[in-house]
């Protein structure tokens, strides 16, 4: 609405349902379902991730899922997107922790000071 933040799809835990109602048309069973993380908590069931959870949803008997061009795409992102963030924080927990500069390399500093990929590989 207006006067609110816009967020990145890929950062709500709600963009499958939305993206996809006639696939959760209750708006349950996606990978953020309230239920699902709480049966993962208590144990009942195993946890996955993006990417076991995406091939679990491509291989399954019900074809809905693998017969959609456009959820296919959406969860390639999504996977790529995990795999992505996963390979800078192993990176930034391995590299050096303080700018050309000597700033301290931390989130924080990420967040508020970069505004580019190539920002950041000359500040590093």
């Amino acid at each position: 609405g207006q006067g609110k933040t816009p967020i990145a799809a890929y950062a709500d835990p709600m963009a499958e349902p939305l993206s996809f109602p006639d696939k959760f048309p209750l708006g349950k069973g996606h990978f953020y379902d309230s239920e699902r993380l709480k049966k993962i908590d208590a144990k009942a069931i195993p946890k996955l991730s993006r990417k076991d959870y995406t091939e679990h949803r491509l291989f399954n008997a019900d074809r809905k899922f693998a017969k959609d061009p456009e959820f296919i795409f959406f969860s390639q992102a999504q996977v790529e997107r995990d795999q992505i963030q996963s390979s800078i924080t192993t990176h930034v927990r391995k590299a050096a922790h303080t700018t050309l500069d000597g700033q301290r390399l931390n989130a924080g500093f990420l967040k508020g000071n970069l505004t580019s990929t190539e920002e950041l590989i000359n500040n590093i």
